[in-house]
């Protein structure tokens, strides 16, 4: 990436065209970016982070970049441009504009106008949580011009549940991309392919428990985002906390147990859903993958899982794809379940 310009606030767009015939004839330098992407930090920024985060997406997620830069020493708003180009043929380059925007607190209200004024018309725009210490406040500042969000969701702690934040988000509007949502997509995809399986061939078995071996809340929210896609996706609704878990109706009323047991590290470590005739279907993570088996071994499947980077799986959504249909639902679904097993 090249070094950056200082720009006035009225003159980026002009500053940008500036850099790019600065760059002459002899080879082709092309703009590239297809949507506009807001890079949020709620203080300032690993820049080590945002230059990786502004390589990856330049190469899967092509974007126009505002960099938000939260920085309490300034006295008004500063602007830099810069352009971020790769050979793509002999003479050709294919170029991301970023636009770094340097603020103080204080005058992070006025921010989203200068941002809204350098959009690029015609496509949309995202934004990217880059940072624990984003608030409610600057979400809503910022979320107001994206129509989707991307962020980890464990970033923020306990505080993703507790202080508005994941409610914040979901009465938002905007679709929602959640790297420990794609993290846990080997969970729902094996869980969905034995539940099935074991169903097709004991129609008439009733759930009595539904185990859940996972991290605390403050380490992690893989545990309840599993557990409220399971209670969405089997039509349960949360009734009452329960000891270690919650109690869960099915739509006939019949009730049965959620229950929690708190495992070491940030991983989901089991999932066991056991039914009423005693017989249970069980799923626990193993070295490279997730086992999974039914009763006394009638039904038995392993599938290969890697522990990515979070950065890694933001890639392979862009590359790849992994669906997000589901996510809202199953984090409403969370919120009612972590409001009885967070710490009070």
């Amino acid at each position: 990436m090249l070094g950056f310009q200082k720009s006035e606030l009225s003159q980026i767009g002009r500053s940008l065209d500036r850099l790019f015939q600065s760059f002459g004839d002899d080879a082709l330098y092309a703009r590239g970016s297809n949507t506009n992407l807001m890079l949020l930090a709620g203080a300032a920024p690993k820049e080590d982070l945002i230059e990786e985060l502004v390589d990856l997406f330049s190469v899967s997620h092509p974007c126009r970049f505002f960099i938000l830069r939260p920085d309490a020493s300034l006295a008004k708003i500063q602007s830099e441009i810069t352009a971020l180009c790769r050979r793509v043929g002999k003479s050709e380059h294919l170029c991301t504009e970023v636009i770094r925007i340097s603020f103080s607190p204080t005058a992070q209200a006025a921010v989203p106008g200068v941002v809204l004024a350098n959009l690029m018309t015609g496509t949309g725009t995202e934004l990217y949580l880059a940072d624990k210490s984003v608030s409610i406040t600057d979400l809503q500042n910022f979320g107001a011009l994206a129509e989707r969000i991307y962020y980890d969701c464990d970033c923020f702690g306990e505080r993703f549940f507790q202080s508005g934040m994941a409610e914040t988000l979901l009465a938002h509007g905007a679709a929602l991309v959640d790297l420990n949502w794609i993290a846990l997509g080997a969970w729902r995809e094996q869980i969905r392919l034995c539940f099935e399986r074991v169903m097709l061939r004991n129609a008439n078995l009733r759930l009595a428990e539904i185990r859940l071996e996972c991290p605390a809340l403050s380490r992690s929210a893989a545990g309840a985002l599993l557990a409220g896609w399971i209670v969405n996706r089997l039509g349960l609704r949360v009734s009452k906390g329960s000891g270690s878990g919650v109690r869960l109706e099915d739509r006939h009323h019949h009730a049965m147990e959620l229950n929690f047991k708190l495992s070491p590290g940030d991983q989901m470590r089991m999932v066991e859903f056991v039914f009423e005739s005693g017989l249970s279907l069980k799923l626990a993570s193993v070295p490279g993958g997730i086992e999974s088996h039914f009763g006394g071994g009638e039904y038995r499947l392993f599938a290969p899982v890697e522990n990515e980077p979070r950065i890694e799986l933001l890639r392979r959504y862009f590359l790849i794809g992994e669906s997000v249909s589901n996510y809202k639902h199953s984090l409403e679904a969370a919120l009612k379940i972590a409001a009885f097993i967070a710490p009070h």
